[in-house]
């Protein structure tokens, strides 16, 4: 007993029963191949749908005499930009329904975005 203890802090991990463990040599796994052109269009497509539907919202708000929110197409750019790495050249703005997945991502970026910055003036 103590043989795994940490020498600095005293950290002592407990073990586990029922691992699993199987008899195997460990491999190297290569990534994804890169996305195809086509991946790329319909993540544009999505986010230039998702734009539209936070416009059509902001428009509503604002015909009801309240302040509505409106993203320019930068900040688009930059999310297609954060998943492939580069900027959405060579794709048209054709809008679609933007998929539950992207939706969720964007709302999880933009709650741990606000939470960082909670309490902090506006710039």
């Amino acid at each position: 007993a103590g043989e795994n203890k940490c020498s600095e802090c005293g950290f002592e991990p407990r073990h586990t029963e029922n691992v699993e463990v199987k008899d195997g040599e460990l491999k190297l796994l290569k990534g994804s191949s890169k996305p195809k052109k086509q991946d790329k269009q319909q993540y544009w497509s999505e986010l230039m749908g998702m734009k539209k539907q936070m416009d059509d919202i902001a428009k509503a708000a604002e015909s009801e005499g309240k302040k509505g929110k409106r993203y320019s197409s930068g900040y688009y750019s930059h999310k297609y930009k954060e998943k492939f790495g580069v900027w959405p050249r060579g794709l048209t703005d054709d809008p679609i329904a933007p998929s539950a997945t992207l939706i969720g991502s964007i709302k999880a970026q933009q709650i741990a975005f606000f939470n960082k910055n909670k309490g902090k003036p506006d710039v």
